[in-house]
């Protein structure tokens, strides 16, 4: 009798297994296109981020949102918005690191932004030809370091760039645009980062 309730436990925890991979799939489509899925997906569930891919067909809204992800640090994600009502931004931080278990909200705000605001971060993304830069970066990343992605939404069209640490071989990879960008939205959340959290 006891063999009967060993093989049954083991095909119960089977099935729950099949049960959370098949979950985790349509849980990483959720927020990416296919092909594009990350691990990333853990941290803006944990953070109860909208995904802006989902609300591509939106066309009343735009938003963008910069999710920072540093090995060592707190989780960081800032997403500006524009819709009818005017213009907002949130910011929340995680608890955990980056590169591990992401931990809970340990900070969440929303602030209303101006019209210049929005305008100045609009210009920026132009600059960097945001709608035009490759998703990836071919033959970049390493161990440790930090996840800069970049998503954004608007007029039926939803776009992600993800590089990996920026400031290495900055010579050779032109991202100071970008990360200008993704600063800006740092800049308007009003964290204050110290520099060896700044990577």
């Amino acid at each position: 009798m006891a063999r009967l309730y060993q093989i049954a436990f083991i095909f119960s925890m089977a099935a729950t297994l099949l049960t959370v991979r098949a979950a985790d799939t349509v849980y990483f489509a959720k927020y990416f296109p296919k092909g594009v899925e990350h691990w990333y997906s853990t941290n803006l569930a944990t953070m109860k981020e909208p995904s802006l891919y989902e609300q591509r067909t939106d066309k009343n809204v735009e938003q963008y949102r910069f999710l920072w992800l540093r090995t060592f640090d707190k989780p960081i994600a800032v997403r500006i918005q524009k819709d009818n009502a005017g213009v907002t931004l949130r910011v929340i931080r995680l608890s955990g690191e980056g590169g591990y278990d992401p931990g809970q909200i340990d900070y969440d705000e929303s602030l209303t932004l101006t019209t210049n605001q929005w305008d100045e971060f609009t210009k920026l993304l132009e600059k960097a030809s945001f709608w035009k830069l490759p998703t990836d970066e071919k033959d970049a990343g390493g161990l440790d370091g930090s996840q800069w992605v970049l998503e954004g939404q608007a007029a039926g069209k939803y776009h992600v760039v993800d590089r990996w640490t920026p400031a290495a071989h900055r010579d050779k990879r032109h991202l100071d645009d970008f990360v200008a960008c993704c600063r800006y939205l740092l800049k308007l959340s009003k964290q204050e980062i110290s520099k060896k959290e700044d990577y």
